[in-house]
């Protein structure tokens, strides 16, 4: 089933053909914008936290201790009830 042409009135053609207008002035313009506002690279979560460990001198030692106090202290360790 096809749709029937719809009549446009001076004011549909007067207001889509600025639409269209300023779509095209302003796509450079956003297309920049979003080049700018984006990142260079993907920031890697993992490998600024082990540079960061080496430079600070943490050992595996180091994480053992705090993994054994977590285990330890696993029903308290994040406990907020005030009691």
């Amino acid at each position: 089933m096809t749709r029937p042409a719809q009549l446009l009135t001076m004011d549909n053609l007067w207001h889509h053909a600025t639409l269209n207008r300023v779509a095209q002035v302003m796509r450079p313009n956003l297309e920049s914008l979003t080049a700018a506002s984006a990142p260079a690279a993907h920031i890697r979560l993992g490998d600024a936290l082990a540079a960061l460990s080496r430079d600070i001198g943490l050992t595996n030692a180091d994480f053992e201790v705090l993994e054994r106090l977590t285990a330890a202290h696993k029903d308290t360790w994040l406990n907020f009830k005030v009691e």
